[in-house]
């Protein structure tokens, strides 16, 4: 009769087989009902039970969360990568006038053009493209889109900041 320590086990060498990535190895876990728990060590907590296992304690160091990840992208043909972040590069745009003598945009229209900058609809110069090759799921929001950059263009022309210049 197979004890709990050896049904996890074999739950979680089937986890790893299965799994291409460490998420899907951590979602294959989750969909057989265990808690999980990720800190110095994974402690995994099965269905039904009030204690959680620890992997690495238990099982040994093949267990441990880099071993794992190195067995999954071992099988998966990958090499481990270092948790590198890299940084975005942030386009550059180029405005008329200097950065002391502008106003800063408050108000009404400079929360209307936050939100624009924030959804995409800014910046300006990017490529068209023709109705035909957009989705037709997406023509109705872009439309929306449109008219809120109309909106925008409106209160920025006529400089209108709060509720009563509107």
């Amino acid at each position: 009769r197979p004890t709990w320590r050896g049904l996890i086990k074999a739950d979680v060498d089937e986890a790893i087989e299965q799994a291409k990535t460490e998420k899907q190895f951590f979602s294959f876990l989750r969909e057989k009902g265990y808690t999980i728990k990720i800190g110095a060590d994974i402690t995994l907590r099965p269905p039904g039970k009030e204690r959680g296992m620890k992997l690495l304690r238990n099982f040994g160091a093949e267990y441990a969360q880099e071993a794992i990840r190195r067995r999954i992208l071992a099988q998966t043909g990958q090499r481990p990568q270092q948790k590198i972040r890299t940084a975005q590069v942030p386009s550059r745009i180029q405005v008329p006038g200097n950065k002391k003598s502008s106003k800063k945009i408050g108000g009404l229209r400079g929360l209307y053009l936050h939100y624009c900058y924030f959804l995409g609809i800014f910046p300006k110069n990017r490529n068209e493209t023709a109705p035909s090759q957009v989705p037709l799921l997406l023509r109705e929001d872009l439309l929306k889109l449109n008219t809120i950059s109309k909106e925008t263009r409106l209160l920025c022309r006529h400089q209108i900041d709060t509720a009563e210049q509107l």
